[in-house]
């Protein structure tokens, strides 16, 4: 895992190279890197991890959704992406609200996303559009 300052180094690299306002924050959390991102930017900064980034982080290992209720926007979905060339683990996370909650698909950067996406549509309604 990335520490909390090569986190921070991530959430610049990916402000730079998707959009400013592309990462809503960072949480380095027992050990645990995660990066948080706009609904909009989910799949651009993820392309981006994948293919752009000066660290790539080739390979999805998870993908899954969260109910935070009562907290809004209730919805969350959980990307956990992994390098194994140097054996790091990045957590990639949006919130989205309950009334028409659409994610654009991964599946294109990641084809094992296929039936992960479509766990966390029949779980919690979250439409992956694309897919």
């Amino acid at each position: 895992m990335p520490d909390a300052t090569g986190l921070e180094l991530i959430a610049q690299r990916v402000r730079d190279g998707v959009s400013a306002d592309a990462v809503t924050g960072t949480a380095f959390f027992r050990g645990e890197a995660t990066l948080e991102v706009t609904p909009t930017a989910v799949h651009d900064a993820l392309a981006y991890l994948r293919h752009a980034d000066d660290e790539p982080w080739p390979l999805l290992m998870s993908l899954h959704g969260c109910d935070y209720l009562p907290e809004e926007p209730r919805l969350s979905v959980h990307y956990q992406l992994l390098s194994m060339e140097r054996a790091d683990r990045l957590n990639v996370k949006t919130r989205l609200g309950v009334d028409e909650p659409r994610l654009r698909s991964v599946v294109d950067l990641y084809p094992t996303a296929d039936f992960q996406e479509r766990e966390v549509y029949d779980m919690f309604g979250v439409v992956f559009e694309g897919h």
